[in-house]
Parts: C-alpha cells; structure tokens; sequence
C-alpha cells in the first residue's frame, strides 16, 4: 500500500501526540477563572493559565527530535497580546 503525503504528516505528528500521552495541562495554575458555570470571571486570569499550559506543552515537545531535527515550540508573545486566548492561541 502506498501511503500519501498526509500519511507522511501524521507519521512525523505520531511521535508528538505520543510524547503528550498523560501529561496533564495545568489549566488553573495561577487560580481558577472560571465561575461555578464553567464562564470565564477573570480574562487576565485566563491568558496567563493558558500561556502556562502552552509553555508545558512546549517544553515537552522542544525536548524531541523528528526525522533528526530539533523540535523548536514556544509561546508568541505577540499573539498573546493581539487578542483573546480563545480566537489566537498564541501557541507556535
């Protein structure tokens, strides 16, 4: 069976997707932002939470290597400050 060039994409992603198997994202780490109703109460709040849980995923994929190339992934301040956590992850 010949596989495509999506095949070849998910291929390289396995090992990342492995690699998050178990981790656990810190989602209140500086506190809970969200209400009884799961509503988010405190915006800053909530960005800095989830720049915290970007910053973890980021340091479990910098330590990997597909096809012999370093993973590089981090968090694009950037976009972090050009809108909501919710429209642009900031995550790269």
């Amino acid at each position: 069976m010949l596989l495509g060039g999506a095949h070849t994409v998910e291929r390289r992603m396995a090992p990342l997707s492995k690699r998050l198997a178990g981790v656990i994202l810190p989602h209140e780490h500086f506190g809970s932002h969200l209400d009884d109703k799961g509503m988010t109460t405190d915006d800053d709040l909530e960005k800095r939470n989830f720049q915290h849980a970007g910053e973890t995923l980021a340091e479990v994929w910098r330590d990997m290597k597909i096809d012999n190339y370093d993973v590089s992934a981090g968090i694009d301040s950037r976009r972090q400050q050009a809108g909501s956590s919710r429209t642009k992850s900031g995550v790269v």
